[in-house]
């Protein structure tokens, strides 16, 4: 009976009646991020090897690239290598804004997913997140390993990552930052249940 017409229609009046409970996810503000990405830069700093570094500086990148592009997990790791380095010296030079081209490709926004999706994040904004520095850092990175196509983000064998692959890192983070600097955080919020990379 439940996969008759009357009880869909049932059932979708019920939803549309009692509603659901949704629980979304915190969002992160200004002064997390720019915390986060300050311990960021003092590894980054710190780092011994270009190994360590490139993992830093993707870590910064996911963080700089979704919030200021606003963009949802999976469309983050989406970014594509040769249009990022092909587009940042352009940025970098434009005197009154500049800037860095964030170009997904894949099937986002309800495109076709055969040509860039274009995405510009300033290279400082006025909350002082500099996105220009980690753009520069991971140009740099994979300049180091040969890299000058393919995913941006990728996984050891070279496939795309995935945005769960820097999920348990980024809660991590959240949880040191809350030990260090509780202020920044709702009180008595639990890290795991509020906070995520998917949305």
């Amino acid at each position: 009976p439940t996969y008759g017409y009357w009880y869909q229609r049932f059932n979708h009046g019920l939803h549309k009646r009692m509603g659901d409970v949704v629980r979304s996810d915190f969002a992160i503000t200004a002064s997390i991020m720019n915390a986060l990405l300050a311990t960021l830069n003092e590894e980054w700093e710190d780092a011994a090897n270009w190994e360590t570094r490139a993992k830093i500086a993707e870590m910064a990148f996911v963080l700089v690239s979704g919030y200021c592009c606003g963009l949802r997990g999976e469309e983050i790791v989406k970014a594509d290598l040769a249009g990022f380095l092909k587009y940042l010296e352009v940025g970098k030079q434009d005197a009154e804004h500049p800037h860095v081209i964030v170009p997904l490709i894949g099937r986002i926004k309800g495109e076709t997913g055969e040509r860039y999706h274009m995405c510009v994040l300033a290279r400082e904004t006025k909350s002082g997140i500099q996105g220009g520095i980690w753009a520069d850092r991971l140009e740099a990175v994979n300049k180091e390993r040969g890299r000058h196509r393919g995913p941006l983000f990728r996984t050891k064998k070279g496939h795309r990552a995935k945005i769960g692959d820097f999920e348990n890192e980024f809660l991590e983070r959240l949880v040191r930052l809350k030990i260090a600097r509780p202020g920044l955080f709702e009180p008595g919020i639990d890290i795991a249940e509020s906070y995520s990379l998917f949305r």
